[in-house]
């Protein structure tokens, strides 16, 4: 009978469990953390109903989630207006890893994983002690009377009955276990074959929003190209392609208000007050979307003194049309 109980072995006991931490590295809530343990989800977002609520203004009413899947951690988007960022790179949903940076919208979180030993005794421990009491009674009492034996034989019989509703106990849990394991392995799998997925949609959406952008910036569209490129940077804020093309954007823009700018100052110097507020003019249109930047400014500022030194009526020159 001490035979089968050795057999038997209690799932967790002594087993070492993690679980996740999240500290907050922005905000008023800077320095705080939250923990997500094996089973948990929990909602980001903007609601104050939300299980970790936000105030941010960049981020949604349910902006994320935060799912316990087979002892790892996924984020996955809730459709939300600005995204999630991981590692400075967006994502519809990720595996999250201990460093990982998570941006919610104006919100920074670590990753951490910590860990913690539980255990408990199982009743292995009170049965084998109680089966060597009887053995030792039978050997100390083998000459008391028959009725002695026979309650030896009783107390001996509950416990084996015992024993075995115990084992059934542990038998029935294990199998509850393994099918929760197999669930969440299947289920895992399918999230990482959805997230590659989607991560292909988004380079190959960036690809094409730069393709556009070089075909505009060859044109010498450049705020068109500057469009293009900006939004490439929107879904992938790290592509460092997009980021090389945004500049040659701005530096195609500089290149034509300095143009413009040395046209004008030829044009007044000819006495030519005319033609340099073409020059001018066109700096304005160019950069029209952009009225405090310096060069607008400057040539705001040009234009009203040539009105003034013409004899125009001051605004009488409108270089943008109502």
């Amino acid at each position: 009978m001490n035979r089968g109980l050795q057999n038997i072995h209690s799932p967790g006991i002594e087993n070492t469990k993690h679980f996740f931490r999240l500290t907050f590295l922005t905000g008023v809530r800077r320095g705080q953390s939250f923990t997500i343990k094996d089973g948990q989800r929990k909602v980001v977002g903007r609601d104050p109903k939300s299980d970790i609520p936000l105030n941010d203004s960049k981020t949604s009413r349910n902006h994320a989630e935060l799912v316990w899947l087979n002892g790892e951690l996924m984020v996955t988007d809730l459709k939300s207006q600005n995204g999630i960022i991981v590692n400075d790179r967006k994502v519809i949903q990720e595996k999250l890893k201990k460093h990982d940076r998570l941006i919610i919208g104006h919100t920074i979180f670590r990753i951490d994983i910590e860990y913690g030993t539980t255990g408990f005794h199982s009743f292995e421990d009170s049965l084998s002690k109680g089966l060597t009491s009887i053995k030792s009674n039978v050997k100390k009492k083998s000459i008391i009377p028959l009725v002695s034996g026979v309650l030896i034989l009783i107390v001996g019989f509950l416990i084996i009955s015992e024993e075995g509703t115990e084992e059934a106990k542990v038998v029935k849990t294990r199998k509850k276990i393994t099918r929760k394991v197999s669930n969440q392995e299947s289920l895992a799998k399918k999230i990482n074959i959805e997230t590659k997925s989607q991560n292909k949609k988004i380079d190959s959406k960036v690809l094409s929003l730069i393709q556009q952008g070089r075909r505009e910036l060859r044109e010498g569209n450049y705020f068109r190209a500057l469009s293009e490129f900006n939004a490439a940077l929107d879904e992938n804020p790290s592509d460092s392609q997009a980021r090389f093309y945004k500049k040659k954007a701005y530096e195609g823009i500089e290149s034509l208000v300095t143009k413009y700018n040395i046209e004008a100052q030829r044009n007044l110097a000819t006495i030519n007050a005319e033609r340099a507020l073409v020059s001018y003019c066109a700096i304005i249109r160019l950069l029209q979307e952009y009225p405090k930047n310096v060069r607008y400014i400057q040539a705001m500022k040009n234009i009203k003194k040539i009105e003034k030194e013409q004899g125009y009526e001051l605004g009488e020159i409108r270089c943008l049309q109502n």
